[in-house]
C-alpha cells in the first residue's frame, strides 16, 4: 500500500514508493536515480535527496548545519555515508579531497593565471578550471599567499 506522506521530511504528495523506487543499492552507495541538479545532486521537489535521506533515516538536521557525504559521492542517500557538519567543515573536506576546481591547480599554474596570462588565454589553457576560478585568482580571492 502506498502512503502519502506530508511531514517535514518528505515532499509534498510523494510517496515512499516513488522515492525508493529511484534509488539504486550498489555495494556501498544508494544513488538517486530521479532529477539530478547541475552539481550531481538528486532532488524531489526542491530538496536534496541527501537531506532527505538524513532527515528519514537519522532525523532533524539542525539549524545552519549541512549534510556531508563521506563517500564524495552527491548522489548518494545511504545514510552510513552522510553526517551533519557545519559549512566550515565540509569546505575543509573539499580541500583536503581535492574537490575544489582551483585545488586542481599546481602554485605554477596559479601564478601563471594571475601575472601572465589573461583571462580568455587562461580559460583556454587550462580548460579544467572555471572562469569564475580565474577571474578569482586574478582579483586575490582566492589563492592570495601568491
Amino acid at each position: 500500500m502506498m502512503t502519502i506522506c506530508y511531514n517535514k521530511s518528505m515532499p509534498n504528495k510523494t510517496t515512499l514508493n516513488d522515492i525508493f523506487e529511484k534509488i539504486e543499492k550498489t555495494e556501498s552507495c544508494w544513488i538517486w536515480r530521479g532529477n539530478i541538479d547541475h552539481k550531481g545532486y538528486g532532488r524531489i521537489s526542491q530538496k536534496k535527496t541527501h537531506r532527505w535521506s538524513y532527515e528519514f533515516y537519522k532525523g532533524p538536521i539542525p539549524k545552519g548545519y549541512v549534510v556531508r557525504h563521506k563517500c564524495d559521492n552527491p548522489p548518494c542517500l545511504n545514510p552510513d555515508h552522510l553526517e551533519i557538519g557545519t559549512r566550515a567543515d565540509n569546505n575543509r573536506d573539499r580541500h583536503e579531497r581535492k574537490r575544489s576546481k582551483s585545488d586542481k591547480l599546481t602554485i605554477l599554474q596559479a601564478l601563471d593565471i594571475k601575472y601572465n596570462l589573461r583571462a580568455k588565454d587562461a580559460i583556454k589553457k587550462y580548460p579544467f578550471v572555471s572562469e569564475t576560478t580565474i577571474t578569482r585568482i586574478r582579483t586575490g580571492k582566492i589563492w592570495k599567499h601568491i
